[in-house]
């Protein structure tokens, strides 16, 4: 039997070297806080999208969209203006019509403004109808083609002018007309390119009477 005198195990909290734990413990949790509340966290930013301003949003509405140059919805607007309809359409491609002696060949297709451009070819009131869409010194155009019977190709003439350039009012539209028809060198050029409210419209014509009249204008698309 062990011996009732012997001296008894101290507990923990008595000796020494446990409390010299302890003060260190606590030392080093009081540094550490004091470290992790001197730095700055990182915010965060968050993204946000930057208005368009009035002046930016009105010359983006301003600028003609593809759709607006495109040669079939500039043929049906002029069909409807003249109160008439575009029948039996067909696309082409203006340089390769030269190329290839196509039905819709044009001289002046073969010069590098057309390379790339589009056609739409119709018929208005048994008129033949082209407008073409090309490209040069990074600006866009399009032209106009009517040959025919002389009232139907006058009033594509008509017609084509509002769509092209709308600053042209029925004044000056009627104005050009009635200076051809009074006319007797049936030959008339640039008689809307000199109108003082033309902004828009580079050349045009008319030529011929009868049933073998043609018109033409060239305007900034």
């Amino acid at each position: 039997m062990a011996d009732d005198t012997s001296q008894k195990k101290k507990p923990l909290w008595r000796k020494w070297w446990f409390w010299a734990i302890i003060g260190v413990v606590l030392v080093l949790g009081v540094i550490g806080s004091q470290e992790g509340s001197s730095e700055t966290p990182e915010s965060t930013v968050p993204a946000t999208t930057v208005p368009t301003s009035s002046s930016q949003s009105n010359a983006a509405s301003s600028s003609p969209s593809s759709a607006d140059r495109d040669p079939a919805k500039v043929l049906n607007s002029v069909a409807q203006a003249a109160g008439m309809e575009a029948v039996d359409s067909a696309t082409f491609r203006p340089d390769e019509e030269y190329r290839q002696n196509g039905p819709y060949k044009r001289v002046e297709y073969r010069l590098p403004a057309f390379q790339g451009s589009s056609g739409v070819h119709a018929t208005i009131n048994g008129a033949p109808v082209d407008v073409v869409e090309y490209h040069q010194s990074s600006s866009n155009f399009v032209r106009i083609y009517a040959t025919g019977d002389e009232n139907t190709v006058l009033s594509v003439y008509s017609a084509a002018a509002g769509v092209f350039d709308s600053s042209l009012s029925d004044s000056d539209l009627q104005t050009a007309i009635a200076e051809y028809r009074s006319s007797e060198v049936k030959d008339l050029r640039d008689n809307l390119t000199n109108l003082s409210a033309n902004g828009k419209i580079r050349s045009d014509y008319i030529i011929g009477s009868g049933s073998h009249c043609e018109i033409f204008i060239d305007a900034n698309a």
